[in-house]
């Protein structure tokens, strides 16, 4: 949801302290101290409250049993404090972590907000269907208790912070609890924070996953925009952006089957959170499944005296970019009083549309296909999914870490290896059978010159190579057009032919032809348990002539 700088809410710290004996009990208790702050951190009263663990839970620091690329623990935030502790848990199903009881102050407040950090990754064992919950519960009423929040495993190895909004209790005590609904995966929690007063707002990034984030649809001809569940979006791919699961949530609507359908999406707050004086980047994740041609999208800048408005930016898609999620950007610049809208009509054809992960960015948008993956994001750039092909595997996205270190034998002999400190994009063959060959494409945004002549653009990509067999291994980027309504053509535009091992960089000239439509790929194929590549950056610049040959 969406958070602005003013944070003066009433809160409720909840920070943990060191009890080294409960770590030998089956049920586990852990101290914590009560802070009271209104507009500033002031310690009002000292008073102790305990949260009740099952007996898999382990209080330890947060830096813990850390070898070299091996994804056995939590990992350390990038450009944070690495000290203060952390509840870490292999879970097992009905695992659970329940609060004391809370007494909220007799307040006009409607609504609570619990925030906190959370790591929740899968370890190998199992599939990706695994989830936690947190509950709710009144007046000790286990029967009655209300789900608030729930996540999947989720795609990248960092953590997460999520606010939770709640409505106002009508019992006088209350209780959080955690649930787990799984049979295996790293699941850790750090920093809660309980609020006696609505969540701040976000003014910068929305995944959708707990609140609409203040974005309302109407209901003009047939359809309507409403905050989903993936599981009952589309089939068979039914996963949203975010989570890459079916359990994490999307804005969603569906087309009717008797007449053209029309609806908005709209935003009358998002102009509180923006610089009048600086430009902004809006980014938005965007799924249509059906008939592209029926399908029409627009978003339009608003005010109260003009409902009619300016259009900012007009959907133009290819059917080759139908059932997949395809980020675009759009440069807003205007007023606090501005209202964004999204305006959607879809044909008679059973069009399914799901927007995910809005996201405002200050300055101008940033040049597709660039990314250097700093901000625990892969910018546009996905990973191809298809699940009909049993080899796939997905690139991963984090510290480098993989599931079975002892497999990159290369760590025996490699003495200049130093491992990652911030995001990359890497592969993790390490639970790849023997005898079996498995094979991971990343998909760049979608590059639509619009028709004007250019002479072409310069790639430049930052990689590590430490482990590769060149009579079973290929690493290599491809360049994909889309011709007619759904053909795809594509070649090989650089291929890794080099014995030397380490960082390196590739600098790819690459042309195109007049209103072009493309995108590259980043594949990576092995046969090897061992094979380990990493991407570290990727720079996308038009070139400044046609003699330019990228050398600078």
């Amino acid at each position: 949801m969406y958070r602005s700088k003013d944070d003066d809410n009433r809160e409720e710290i909840i920070s943990t302290k060191v009890d080294q004996k409960s770590n030998k009990r089956k049920m586990k208790q852990i101290t914590f101290t009560t802070i009271i702050s209104l507009f500033s951190i002031i310690i009002v009263n000292g008073s102790k409250c305990n949260w009740t663990l099952s007996s898999n839970w382990k209080r330890r620091p947060i830096v813990h049993d850390q070898q070299p690329l091996q994804l056995n623990s939590t990992p350390v935030n990038a450009g944070k404090d690495n000290g203060g502790y952390e509840l870490e848990n292999y879970l097992l199903r009905d695992e659970y972590l329940q609060s004391p009881d809370f007494h909220p102050p007799k307040s006009e407040a409607k609504y609570f907000c619990f925030d906190f950090d959370y790591y929740f990754m899968n370890d190998g064992r199992h599939n990706n269907q695994n989830y936690v919950t947190l509950y709710l519960i009144e007046s000790n009423d286990e029967e009655k208790k209300q789900k608030l929040w729930s996540t999947p495993m989720l795609f990248g190895d960092f953590w997460h912070h999520t606010y939770v909004r709640f409505q106002r209790p009508s019992s006088s005590t209350f209780k959080l609890k955690f649930n787990s609904d799984s049979y295996g995966g790293l699941m850790a929690v750090k920093d809660f924070h309980l609020q006696y007063d609505d969540c701040p707002k976000i003014g910068n990034f929305c995944d959708f996953e707990t609140t609409n984030c203040d974005w309302r649809s109407s209901w003009e001809g047939g359809i309507k925009m409403r905050r989903a569940l993936a599981l009952y979006t589309t089939y068979p791919k039914h996963y949203d952006h975010t989570t890459f699961s079916s359990f994490g949530y999307e804005m969603y609507g569906k087309s009717l089957p008797i007449y053209d359908t029309n609806a908005t999406l709209t935003n009358t707050v998002m102009g509180q959170y923006l610089d009048p004086k600086q430009q902004q980047c809006f980014q938005f994740w965007l799924w249509i499944n059906g008939p592209t041609e029926y399908v029409q999208l627009s978003l339009y800048q608003l005010s109260s005296s003009d409902t009619v408005g300016k259009q900012l930016w007009n959907l133009s898609a290819t059917q080759q970019m139908a059932e997949q999620w395809n980020r675009f950007q759009v440069d807003l610049n205007f007023d606090k009083l501005s209202i964004l809208q999204f305006r959607v009509k879809l044909g008679i054809h059973f069009e399914v549309i799901k927007f995910d992960d809005f996201n405002l960015i200050p300055g101008r948008c940033p040049e597709r296909i660039s990314c250097d993956f700093l901000h625990h994001n892969t910018c546009g750039w996905k990973n191809h999914l298809d699940i009909s092909n049993q080899n796939q595997s997905m690139w991963s996205f984090g510290l480098g870490r993989v599931k079975d270190a002892t497999k990159l034998t290369f760590l025996k002999s490699v003495k200049n290896f130093i491992p990652h400190t911030t995001p990359v994009l890497y592969t993790d063959f390490t639970t790849l059978p023997v005898g079996n060959v498995s094979q991971m494409e990343m998909f760049s945004e979608v590059i639509d010159d619009g028709g004007v002549p250019k002479s072409g653009a310069c790639i430049r990509m930052n990689y590590e190579v430490w482990s590769f067999d060149a009579n079973t291994d290929s690493f290599g980027v491809y360049y994909q057009t889309f011709v007619g309504k759904n053909e795809t053509r594509q070649k090989e535009i650089w291929r890794f032919n080099s014995s030397k091992r380490g960082n390196d960089m590739a600098i790819i000239p690459l042309s195109y032809a007049k209103g072009e439509v493309f995108r590259l790929i980043i594949v990576a194929k092995s046969a090897q348990s061992s094979t380990y590549i990493t991407v570290n950056e990727i720079k996308y610049s038009i070139k400044t002539s046609a003699n330019d040959d990228c050398s600078r």
